[in-house]
């Protein structure tokens, strides 16, 4: 009997990112669950709630999820996957809001800088969308979405 109550979340956080990498999305989420009815301020149980219920395309469950979060930490991560979310569901001022909180927290976060270019494109806002791509592209030259976005915004302002 393990009496650690930390080792034993580490090995159901382990267990459930096990679930998740092979695709068990219901019994990832089961675990979640049961492990949040026991401490429901556990954060990463949490995250993982809401990363599961991205997988499944559930939006409104994977704002909420990432929303508890954010009332008991704030990381870079949690607001980008949340800006995500919102901007899934067509709420992009509020993408924008997750999105640019992202990356005042962690500058050199380029999947937000992305995401963020993403949602100012929506937007129909292109040059502001160009200057994050730029951010990103300085960030890391390798990311394959850098150019294809940049392709589109070009295109959208007549300029490719």
């Amino acid at each position: 009997m393990d009496d650690d109550p930390i080792a034993a979340d580490d090995r159901s956080l382990d267990a459930i990112a096990g679930l998740v990498q092979a695709g068990d999305w219901p019994a990832a989420r089961a675990r979640c669950e049961e492990l949040l009815a026991a401490l429901p301020a556990n954060a990463d149980a949490l995250v993982w709630l809401g990363r599961i219920a991205m997988g499944q395309f559930r939006w409104d469950d994977a704002i909420a999820a990432f929303d508890q979060v954010l009332r008991i930490r704030v990381d870079p991560w949690t607001l980008g996957n949340l800006g995500v979310c919102h901007w899934k569901v067509g709420h992009l001022d509020e993408a924008e809001y997750c999105l640019r909180g992202a990356v005042e927290v962690k500058p050199g976060f380029t999947r937000a800088h992305v995401s963020l270019a993403n949602v100012l494109h929506a937007s129909q806002r292109f040059d502001d969308a160009l200057a994050q791509l730029a951010l990103a592209d300085d960030l890391d030259a390798l990311d394959h979405q850098i150019p294809m976005r940049r392709g589109c915004a070009l295109a959208a302002l007549g300029r490719y």
